[in-house]
């Protein structure tokens, strides 16, 4: 087995996409591959190349070896695991399989099978028959990516894009067609910066990047690779191209640029919005989703979220009106309170509210100086109706204000001529204290 390190066609150089792009990539090693991934039994038709997140590792697959073969990231052979097919075309893994595709019986065989990573027998999953030559895959976390299957030999005819969770590979959740491309060699999906990566079927092939949720092309990549007996794939922030040849494979390493899809000065894989403009990021709710695409901002956590923010996540029609409280929203149940806990402006709602001022008699004070006319808000003046409601008249209610001559002795009075400052009267309630001005016989308030 060979392991040396060979001389970089181009080290560190600069590949400029072909079109207008935010990503770029950089040739930083190619490396010879052992003996195991250059096998010639049979292999006419594209490999496999996966990326294990879980070791770091890469995976190859070819067509009769029966093996799926792993690498570090300079392709130094590390582990393989038997699979017991040999019409293999296509590798990736999660945390716990294996998966891989297989033509062995062609449009009247299962398509798409698993392995234990701990070794095993292989099964199949989903009911995918119709595969000539297989077709390519990838997996990352618990979503499942393939194009559609192969009607021959060929891949030149493959552009479609299929989406499902690993769960139930027949219940598709997005499916899409790509444009500008001359079959599919080989995929790769970045997640962190949502592009598909897409190695053409073609002699002398561009790798393609595309939008990995509406199958839009954002770069297209001249290198001129051969995309027939071939693979890509994606990790660490690096693109891996997977040359086969006969007793001269080789394995190259791309760096990959950072992608800015929305042009505000953060990477795709940092922008908590990466298809919407927020160069400031705003999170109010801190739950990592910026508030410009956020189905809804709600700081507290009670289901209703900020005004401008409350449309389709959070119940719609009805913000928050105190999103720091989630005792605090539209409808909650009120206490009789100075709080507006239901959000409806008011404080009163199925409360008593005797003299109309808009606070509750709970906690609606005596006296409170609001000029309605209950009984708490009265005052005695010079006559013998006992308006503060304290069982007593001006002439015998010491606690009142306002006799002329101060017959009651509670400092209140004074005579028409007199200009004198008078005590609190007590009568006057504890909720507010008044300074009472006697200036020619005319009475004025000030509150303290």
């Amino acid at each position: 087995m060979r392991f040396e390190r060979i001389l970089c066609l181009a080290a560190a150089a600069l590949l400029v996409p072909s079109m207008a792009a935010a990503q770029e990539l950089s040739l930083t090693g190619t490396y010879s591959l052992p003996s195991e991934m250059e096998q010639g039994s049979c292999n006419f038709h594209p490999q496999g190349l996966g990326f294990d997140e879980v070791t770091g590792q890469l995976l190859y697959m070819q067509q009769c070896p029966d093996t799926i073969y792993m690498s570090d990231q300079a392709g130094n052979l590390t582990d393989d695991l038997y699979v017991s097919y040999n019409h293999t075309t296509s590798v990736a893994a999660d945390s716990t399989y294996y998966y891989f595709t297989d033509y062995t019986a062609n449009s009247s065989g299962p398509d798409l099978f698993r392995i234990p990573r701990t070794g095993g027998s292989a099964t199949q999953i989903g009911s995918d028959t119709a595969g000539y030559g297989g077709y390519p895959i990838d997996v990352r976390g618990t979503t499942l990516y393939r194009t559609q299957t192969s009607s021959s030999y060929s891949w030149s005819n493959l552009n479609q894009i299929r989406v499902s969770d690993l769960s139930s590979p027949d219940s598709l959740t997005n499916t899409y067609t790509l444009s500008g491309l001359s079959g599919i060699g080989d995929i790769a999906v970045d997640e962190p910066n949502n592009s598909l990566w897409v190695l053409e079927y073609a002699t002398s092939s561009d790798i393609l990047r595309y939008d990995l949720t509406t199958g839009v092309l954002e770069d297209s990549f001249n290198l001129g690779l051969d995309g027939e007996t071939a693979g890509i794939t994606v990790g660490d922030g690096q693109l891996f191209y997977w040359d086969w040849v006969q007793n001269n494979s080789t394995l190259s390493v791309y760096s990959m640029g950072s992608v800015d899809g929305d042009g505000d000065g953060w990477d795709n894989g940092e922008d908590n919005c990466p298809d919407d403009f927020n160069t400031d990021q705003s999170d109010l709710d801190g739950d990592l989703v910026g508030d410009v695409c956020d189905d809804c901002t709600d700081v507290d956590g009670d289901g209703y979220g900020q005004p401008g923010f409350s449309a389709l996540g959070c119940v719609a029609g009805t913000p928050d009106c105190e999103d720091d409280d989630p005792d605090i929203w539209p409808g909650a149940p009120e206490d009789c309170d100075a709080i507006d806990s239901d959000c409806d402006g008011g404080l009163v709602d199925e409360f008593q509210d005797s003299d109309f001022d808009g606070l509750p008699d709970c906690i609606d004070p005596p006296g409170d100086d609001d000029d309605a006319t209950d009984d708490d808000d009265a005052t005695d003046d010079d006559d013998a109706t006992d308006d503060d409601d304290d069982d007593a008249t001006d002439d015998d209610d010491s606690s009142a204000v306002g006799d002329d001559d101060d017959d009651d002795d509670d400092g209140g009075g004074g005579g028409r001529r007199r200009t004198t400052v008078c005590a609190v009267d007590a009568g006057m309630g504890a909720s507010s204290a008044f300074a009472i001005l006697l200036v020619g016989g005319l009475i004025r308030r000030r509150r303290l």
